[in-house]
């Protein structure tokens, strides 16, 4: 008997054939079922245990953490990982007729109330994380409450973020090795010397002095020849081992800006299609309700309206993320490239230091030895200077060339006063056609 009762009222021709439930969506302003919760107090819970993240930004931020690996590829620098989960977003009209299961969403964006107090209730400290709290840290905080559903996305983003630093820190770890490694090679003939200075000189060079050792004969000319060859073998390996690691860091960031790329073009392309899609449906419900008498079309029509005003909503807080996390890379990359620098000065200082301590526990003090170390520090000193020049991280320029923005529907671009705008004209320009005929508002 239900079969039957189904296929009569299927065959009445009652049930929309769009796909809509033929009862009237519920006021979302009265049907309390359809609300999502208040998301006003958000901002007020800092939690220290978070390190100073809000808690919707601490959950991001560890979704951000499972999508970077080391890449095998890349040199052991930090990757995107393969199977990073960022789902895709639907782009079938019928996925979004669900009115219970996007309602929700809209209501955590137009109506969410900002707290114009976050974090007031308590004392803070210098020593209190919440003090340290960012004004760009609350304002992504109301981020992750008014768009959910793009969490996955920014935490891609907020991924590439953490590669940026892990990889500088990689890259700022590996150069000092390299550093030292070349400055101990070219310290080699002073600490041998130091060491075994009799069974390595012959008595002519330690005995004779500056005079013996500026001579140029064979002996001083086979001496300054091994320090040469020792300098020159510091500055290979560490250039060469500069170039390849750097040659890896390059590769690792141009892989996860392209990946960034992709994955935040496919988003905002189907945000901006699908806008496209809710905004021909609004038109369209009108031409599928001229016949009925009831009002369930201009329900749907107000549905696909908001739905519309949603989606570019959504592009702007995505841009606005982007720019947030990409301008903490670039105060980032300023703080540790000016740390980089002194961590090379500082290695230079220790090598220098370490001589010191090998000549006055060893005594040795004759003019070999001196030349030797003076010409090993020296040589370190371009060493220091040479692993600064490429800095630590890429150039602002290409991050931004590699990650870019040209093809990217951009929220400016959409029109959206102009679309509505051009709505509520054509449906005043039909009322005030109406009125000069004589007739009425219309039927439906």
């Amino acid at each position: 008997m239900l079969d039957e009762h189904n296929a009569e009222e299927e065959d009445s021709g009652d049930k929309d054939p769009r796909g809509f439930p033929t009862e009237r969506l519920p006021d979302p302003e009265t049907n309390a079922a359809h609300r999502a919760p208040n998301e006003a107090d958000t901002t007020r819970s800092m939690r220290s245990r978070n390190r100073g993240r809000l808690p919707l930004s601490a959950k991001r931020w560890r979704l951000a953490q499972s999508f970077v690996t080391r890449g095998e590829k890349c040199g052991g620098y930090y990757t995107f990982r393969e199977d990073m989960d960022v789902p895709r977003e639907p782009q079938d009209l019928e996925v979004f007729k669900d009115f219970n299961s996007y309602d929700p969403d809209l209501h955590r964006y137009f109506n969410f109330r900002i707290d114009y107090f976050p974090g007031y209730e308590a004392r803070a400290s210098l020593l209190d994380w919440n003090a340290r709290t960012w004004f760009a840290d609350i304002n992504d905080e109301m981020m992750e409450a008014k768009f959910p559903r793009d969490m996955s996305l920014r935490a891609c983003i907020s991924a590439y973020h953490i590669t940026v630093r892990k990889n500088q820190a990689t890259n700022i770890r590996r150069k000092r090795l390299f550093q030292f490694a070349g400055s101990f090679a070219m310290l080699t003939p002073a600490l041998a010397l130091s060491l075994f200075q009799d069974a390595l000189l012959p008595d002519a060079l330690v005995k004779g002095g500056q005079k013996a050792l500026l001579s140029f004969g064979p002996q001083s000319m086979a001496f300054f020849g091994v320090l040469a060859l020792f300098l020159l073998i510091g500055f290979l390996v560490t250039r060469i081992t500069i170039g390849i690691t750097t040659t890896h860091m390059t590769s690792a960031f141009r892989g996860n800006a392209k990946d960034l790329n992709a994955k935040l073009q496919r988003r905002m392309n189907t945000l901006r299609q699908n806008y496209t899609r809710f905004y021909k449906a609004i038109a369209e419900e009108e031409f599928s309700g001229r016949d009925s008498d009831g009002a369930e079309w201009t329900d749907r029509a107000k549905w696909w309206a908001r739905l519309a005003m949603w989606m570019p909503k959504r592009i702007e807080y995505l841009e606005k993320f982007l720019q947030s996390e990409m301008q903490r890379i670039r105060v980032f990359r300023i703080w540790t490239d000016a740390l980089g620098n002194l961590s090379a000065t500082l290695t230079w200082l220790a090598c220098a230091a370490a001589m010191l301590i090998v000549a006055q526990i060893s005594g040795v003090s004759n003019a070999p030895f001196l030349a030797a170390t003076i010409l090993g520090l020296s040589g370190s000193a371009l060493l220091a200077v040479m692993s600064t020049q490429a800095k630590f991280s890429l150039d602002n320029k290409l991050i931004r060339r590699w990650i870019g923005d040209d093809d990217w529907p951009r929220f400016s671009g959409i029109g959206l006063d102009v679309d509505f705008g051009e709505i509520i004209r054509r449906d005043k320009d039909r009322i005030r056609q109406e009125k000069l005929r004589g007739g009425g508002f219309g039927q439906n």
